[in-house]
């Protein structure tokens, strides 16, 4: 039994080792780890165009909250190892926008952050001023970020 039990621990780690992996795609395209904190839309009385911007430290994370008016300042980060990454979308006419992150991947060096605008106008909605945003944290990264809506 024992030998048998060898045999295929042997023959396992032979077939699994001896699988080729494409290493030009692992090096140039790889989804990456977030975890999002809020989301939600903004009053629209902030003079703010539509934009993503990464923040890399407390003072910039605090700033932000402060200028938003996001109560945000509680949450649990930790600037060493990660990184805030926060989007604003133009400015709607009315309630029901919001904005959804569809991939967040690291290709050829570049983190790319691609996000979906999404309508749940039913009719009912108010008519206001308002500006969807998302706000994530990912593992902190020295490469440039690129932003596609």
């Amino acid at each position: 039994m024992k030998v048998l039990f060898i045999f295929l621990a042997t023959s396992f780690m032979f077939f699994a080792c001896n699988k080729e992996v494409d290493k030009s795609d692992v090096l140039n395209s790889k989804n990456l780890n977030y975890s999002i904190l809020l989301k939600g839309e903004l009053s629209g009385e902030e003079d703010i165009e539509r934009q993503g911007m990464v923040l890399k430290n407390q003072d910039e994370f605090d700033d932000l909250s402060e200028s938003l008016q996001l109560n945000i300042s509680d949450l649990a980060l930790d600037f060493d190892n990660e990184q805030v990454v926060v989007v604003l979308d133009n400015l709607k006419t009315t309630s029901g926008y919001s904005l959804e992150l569809q991939s967040l991947t690291l290709e050829e060096g570049v983190v790319k952050v691609n996000v979906t605008e999404n309508s749940e106008l039913d009719g009912s909605d108010a008519t206001v001023m308002t500006r969807p945003y998302i706000i994530f944290k990912m593992t902190k990264l020295d490469n440039p970020v690129e932003f596609q809506w």
